[in-house]
């Protein structure tokens, strides 16, 4: 809670409105943002992300949140958000989207005072000034009307079923099992054959697919061509860097983890909390050259009756004209460098992944994480269709 809001709070009078304000995230990691209406007007208002990065517009929906109760004992308080859907608000945020689909997802109710929204007069919304915000995941709908839609409310550690610890055992449905779901048909992990991940494109109103690929320790495996064009060279003369940066280092490629001001200090290092190394592959070529050891390259392969479309590191020195040399599973020539390190940091890599250019197909990953995307199950994915 912002000490100067206490303060208002705490006078003999209060010079402005409280004001309610609500974020939920949809299925995609969009969020939208709406407010029960100001001094009975439907005008929209806004207000400071939680890091301050950005301005809010949160649009006006008829709605009303009860059941809050905050106690020290006894069993949590699971409040109700009720929303009336007689409104296209609701359904035009949805975009195709049911009220089923919000199960699980999470609702921030933040609150604050009127003069404290951006544009008053005058402007001290930065940083923003606020009460401490609630949290909240969608457990269930518990009614649904053509009149409103009523969401019960829980918090993260109250929704039913969950255990800890979240491990558990499943029969036949292998969470360990890298991309099971698709090349065995039992195996619980669900992250694409071809490690294809999706991001719309607003300006262009298209989805664009890009390829992620991480070898066992999580180093982002990028196509060689992309790194020698956009990879700059590493400076230690205060350059910014940022999560989406790639540079070139003692003949290494590298991505920044840590946005910073370059110095001596900080300089691209395996042993580095800045920079992780990464792995430049290309497209398998049976014209040769021949391959050398620890070569990457990228070939779809059928496992399993399965094509995976994935990258492939050379164990043997081989001339790649040779039919019997292409990569696959069983052969002395090649082991499958995209593989799952078996971490929570493994499954966020590509659970949670961002990459550096959503408006380009086929751009690499960056350091940043989509948080708001929640790993299946803890990042034990067998349980997911429990």
């Amino acid at each position: 809670m912002s000490n100067l809001i206490a303060t208002d709070l705490q006078g003999q009078q209060v010079d402005s409105p409280l004001i309610d304000l609500f974020e939920m995230s949809l299925p995609d990691g969009t969020e939208i943002y709406f407010h029960p209406g100001v001094d009975e007007t439907t005008s929209t208002i806004q207000f400071r992300s939680l890091d301050n990065s950005t301005i809010n517009t949160y649009v006006a929906l008829p709605l009303i949140m009860d059941g809050i109760d905050i106690q020290a004992d006894g069993a949590m308080s699971r409040p109700t958000l009720t929303i009336a859907n007689v409104t296209a608000v609701l359904g035009n945020a949805l975009s195709g989207y049911s009220y089923d689909d919000l199960i699980g997802r999470t609702v921030i109710r933040r609150q604050t005072l009127q003069k404290y929204l951006v544009g008053q007069t005058p402007d001290v919304s930065n940083p923003p000034i606020e009460l401490n915000k609630a949290k909240y995941k969608i457990d269930r709908i518990a009614s649904e009307s053509n009149i409103s839609v009523t969401f019960e409310l829980a918090v993260a550690y109250d929704l039913e079923g969950i255990q800890l610890p979240r491990r558990v055992v499943v029969g036949k449905y292998c969470s360990w099992m890298y991309q099971g779901h698709y090349m065995y048909g039992k195996g619980g992990c669900t992250w694409a054959p071809s490690g294809e991940h999706k991001d719309y494109d607003a300006a262009s109103a298209t989805t664009k697919a890009h390829n992620l690929y991480f070898n066992i320790e999580d180093k982002p495996l990028v196509l060689g061509t992309w790194l020698t064009t956009n990879a700059t060279t590493w400076s230690n003369a205060s350059v910014s860097y940022t999560q989406n940066s790639y540079v070139i280092y003692n003949t290494k490629y590298w991505l920044c983890q840590i946005v910073h001001t370059s110095d001596a200090a900080k300089d691209p290092d395996s042993t580095s909390s800045y920079w992780k190394e990464v792995k430049s592959y290309s497209p398998h070529n049976t014209a040769g050259p021949n391959y050398a050891i620890g070569d990457l390259v990228r070939y779809t392969a059928t496992i399993n009756a399965t094509a995976i479309d994935t990258i492939w590191r050379c164990r043997v020195v081989h001339d790649p004209s040779d039919a019997d040399t292409v990569p696959a599973t069983k052969t002395k020539y090649w082991s499958r460098e995209d593989m799952c390190g078996k971490t929570l940091n493994s499954c966020k890599c590509r659970f949670q992944a961002n990459v550096t250019d959503i408006t380009t197909p086929g751009s690499p990953p960056s350091s940043k994480k989509d948080t708001s995307s929640t790993l299946p199950f803890g990042a034990f994915p067998g349980t997911a269709k429990f």
